[in-house]
């Protein structure tokens, strides 16, 4: 709560080949169980070199929940990402990620009571909010601009905010304006 997180090698630029799988804030589960009360409130996260090509492009992000746990046992509850500021980095904004063997056939393993609200993206490298595998998230009052504007050249089809793998997602109040950079 309240930092100020950037990740960016002295002397890169947006453009220089200096980017590597590097994540701004990740939260990560690697035991099989039920985590809860995760908070991520009011941090400034900006500059984060990571990967946009497709080959890297959804293993990082500048905040990234993950779910790595082996078993089908793990999972999310009561998570709230709010009042985040994230800009100008090369790479998605927030993403949650449930493992390759969590699909829409298994949402008793889905995230549950995941809350995002009153963020602002600014100047990423790809979208803004990828949200795999929640059941039911609420999304609301975030605010996102220059959606894959630090994208890798060939990567530029970005959908600012998503989901998948999700039931009864709520996307309230959320607005976005996507530039794409030719």
């Amino acid at each position: 709560q309240n930092l100020e997180v950037t990740n960016w090698p002295a002397g890169a630029t947006a453009t220089d080949g200096s980017a590597n799988v590097r994540d701004g804030i990740r939260i990560q589960i690697y035991g099989a169980g039920v985590k809860s009360g995760i908070r991520i409130l009011n941090n400034t996260i900006r500059q984060i070199r990571g990967m946009t090509a497709r080959s890297a492009m959804y293993d990082n992000a500048a905040i990234y929940v993950i779910t790595s746990d082996g078993s089908t046992n793990a999972r999310w509850d009561d998570v709230l990402i709010e009042g985040n500021d994230i800009s100008d980095s090369t790479c998605i904004g927030l993403y949650v990620k449930a493992p390759p063997y969590y699909h829409m056939y298994t949402p008793s393993g889905w995230s549950t009571n995941m809350v995002i609200r009153g963020n602002t993206f600014q100047n990423m490298g790809a979208d803004h909010i990828v949200l795999n595998g929640c059941d039911a998230p609420l999304v609301e009052f975030n605010k996102g601009y220059g959606a894959g504007v630090y994208g890798t050249k060939g990567y530029e089809m970005i959908a600012g905010m998503w989901t998948c793998y999700k039931t009864q997602k709520t996307l309230r109040t959320t607005s976005r304006s996507t530039r794409l950079k030719s």
